[in-house]
């Protein structure tokens, strides 16, 4: 299936199975892809705004120029998923995962993503500043290239198994 140039509100693509979807100029608004499975996708050009993603798989799709705002994508899995471009704002990604997805200087912009699971991910240059990190799976060299803010660090820190102490006194 293709779409071009649609713009839609309420539309319901709930559990529908729609590998190898190819999407641009597209715009979702309210759209309800809950369970929806779109393995091998292909967006460009595409905002979904206000959507229900709520365990929705995108398997080895490619996104550029996506943005996903004010959506619920909790449970989502977007496993070994090509991202360029693409903002995340707003957004809920309870325990969400995106095992070896390439996130290449994706933007979370005061997105949750509480217990996500971003092992074996690439983020060099993704922007996570702002974003809940809490209880989230990764590996340290995961990690490498990601850009955080000084609160997110302390929470990666811990996550990691690093032990911080003050120095004694008398030492």
């Amino acid at each position: 299936m293709s779409l071009e140039q649609v713009s839609a509100r309420n539309v319901s693509f709930q559990g529908a199975e729609l590998p190898l979807v190819q999407l641009a100029d597209c715009r979702f608004e309210a759209g309800d892809f809950a369970s929806c499975t779109l393995d091998k996708a292909y967006m460009r050009r595409v905002e979904l705004i206000g959507c229900r993603l709520l365990g929705a798989t995108l398997a080895e799709a490619d996104l550029r120029d996506v943005l996903f705002a004010r959506c619920n994508a909790n449970l989502a899995h977007f496993w070994n998923t090509r991202f360029r471009a693409v903002r995340f704002e707003h957004c809920t990604l309870h325990e969400a995962s995106f095992d070896g997805a390439d996130l290449t200087g994706v933007v979370f912009y005061k997105c949750d993503l509480s217990g996500a699971d971003l092992r074996n991910t690439r983020l060099k240059g993704a922007d996570l500043r702002g974003s809940s990190l809490a209880g989230i799976k990764i590996n340290s060299n995961d990690v490498a290239g990601a850009v955080i803010d000084p609160i997110q660090a302390l929470e990666l820190i811990q996550l990691l198994g690093v032990v911080v102490r003050a120095e004694d006194a008398g030492t």
